[in-house]
């Protein structure tokens, strides 16, 4: 993806029988240097760390879990899920930490030195997308353009690259029924970007709106899956639904995510009065934030 920063690879330490690269800011920066770092199968890790999964990600799965070996003998778990997210826990299982590799960001997140190079080299694109994510081992924001364009920069804001996303398409090239899905599920959003990818011989479809939902759909139009934290209101449990009735009858919600804090996930449920609102999984109520 970001084909020019391979230069930075060099300070990847690459291990024999490895399975994944290494993160260099993984974890502490105190602990000792790593010897292996291989994957495991599902005999191979402390039972508790299923355990802790299934108790705070019901939704989700286990993809790949990875060792970790250090130079002092002692090992940690690296446990990916099919949120793309990635978790942490010593050798006994104990949760340590985790990170979100791809992380959407609003524009009023980007470094002002990015906003400054996009508004003076392409003046007449706007940003559709950006995010903060891990390449080749360091941090970097990519940034989508109306046009196509993926711009790199460096956590500080400095360009690095950029990749002409040829999979780019307008939207009278999407297929009819992706329209109507939209316009049925979505009647006051619309489309900002599209494009067209092929992936193990597929054609699949991937939008977004202006009201940061990202929608995927296959070859022939048929939603897949929403690529985005944004949810359906109507998708929301009733428990969450009867709750804001109850306690705030003169209020409606305007917006609703799925979130992750302190390694929990939950609803964020946000009133037009600008009230936040927070649930677990099951729709029981945990707290508020009045911004």
């Amino acid at each position: 993806m970001l084909k020019y920063l391979v230069v930075f690879s060099a300070f990847i330490l690459f291990i024999t029988g490895c399975d994944k690269d290494e993160d260099t800011d993984q974890l502490t920066s105190n602990q000792p240097k790593s010897t292996q770092f291989e994957t495991i199968d599902n005999s191979g890790y402390p039972d508790v760390i299923t355990n802790y999964i299934g108790q705070n990600y019901p939704n989700q799965s286990i993809v790949e879990i990875y060792m970790r070996t250090f130079e002092d003998g002692s090992t940690t778990y690296e446990v990916e899920l099919n949120n793309g997210n990635e978790y942490y826990f010593d050798s006994n299982g104990n949760y340590l930490g985790m990170d979100d590799s791809n992380v959407n960001i609003s524009n009023d997140s980007i470094p002002q030195l990015i906003g400054n190079y996009i508004s003076s080299n392409y003046p007449e694109q706007s940003i559709v997308k950006a995010e903060f994510e891990m390449e080749d081992g360091i941090r970097v924001y990519e940034i989508t353009l109306s046009n196509g364009l993926e711009l790199y920069f460096d956590e500080s804001g400095m360009f690095l690259s950029l990749d002409d996303d040829s999979d780019h398409i307008s939207t009278s090239e999407l297929p009819q029924n992706i329209l109507d899905y939209v316009t049925a599920n979505y009647p006051d959003a619309t489309i900002i970007y599209a494009e067209m990818d092929i992936e193990d011989g597929a054609t699949e479809y991937e939008i977004k709106l202006d009201n940061g939902m990202e929608l995927e759909f296959d070859g022939s139009g048929n939603y897949v899956s929403s690529d985005d934290n944004h949810i359906p209101i109507a998708d929301l449990p009733q428990a969450i639904i009867d709750y804001v009735e109850t306690n705030y009858p003169d209020n409606s919600i305007a917006k609703a995510e799925l979130e992750y804090e302190d390694g929990q996930q939950m609803y964020e449920i946000e009133l037009d009065n600008e009230i936040e609102l927070y649930f677990d999984m099951n729709g029981n109520f945990l707290f508020m934030e009045n911004d």
